[in-house]
């Protein structure tokens, strides 16, 4: 038996069938934790608690670093200088990682019952950091800079949000029985 109605979230009496709040059947349903890869990071199905995104995010970054230095490190000449190979490996592990990390964005919007409209927001920004830097011209370095903002910003946003209480649009709390 659920602790609480997968319908509106109140608490279930021990052993009830109806929820006394809205009426809705309970069930034996229990909250999936995700199992895979694939699941953890390419899916944009279901609810994400904001210790999972944060840790997951965290994975990416961790990952995405490793890779930046192993190429850096691979493709930079006597000057300190990387070559135009390393820039482009760079950019495209940047973007490799973008799916993931807005599968991550978007379930973590679905937590507190926005859709992906607010996730394409981050692509867009992201991608403005990564091709905006085409020249080293000072009005360029404060785009660069200022677009790094808004995306930490709208980051904290999202992972700080607490998610809805209960069932919603997008499927079961994630905290379901935690709370």
């Amino acid at each position: 038996m659920a602790n609480f109605c997968p319908n509106c979230g109140a608490k279930l009496r021990a052993g009830a069938e109806f929820c006394g709040s809205c009426g809705a059947r309970s069930t034996d349903e229990v909250i999936q934790n995700d199992k895979t890869i694939r699941e953890m990071f390419l899916s944009t199905s279901g609810r994400l608690n904001r210790l999972h995104y944060f840790l997951r995010c965290m994975c990416l970054t961790v990952i995405e670093i490793i890779i930046w230095t192993i190429i850096y490190f691979s493709t930079v000449d006597r000057r300190g200088e990387v070559s135009t190979t390393g820039l482009v490996l760079i950019t495209v592990s940047t973007l490799a990682f973008m799916f993931p990390r807005y599968c991550l964005d978007v379930r973590r919007l679905q937590d507190f019952g926005q859709d992906s409209t607010f996730a394409w927001v981050f692509v867009a920004v992201n991608l403005l950091c990564i091709f905006g830097d085409v020249t080293s011209k000072i009005e360029d370095m404060i785009f660069i800079i200022v677009a790094s903002i808004a995306y930490f910003s709208l980051w904290l946003f999202i992972l700080l949000m607490p998610g809805t209480v209960g069932r919603n649009r997008f499927g079961e709390d994630p905290l379901q029985g935690r709370r």
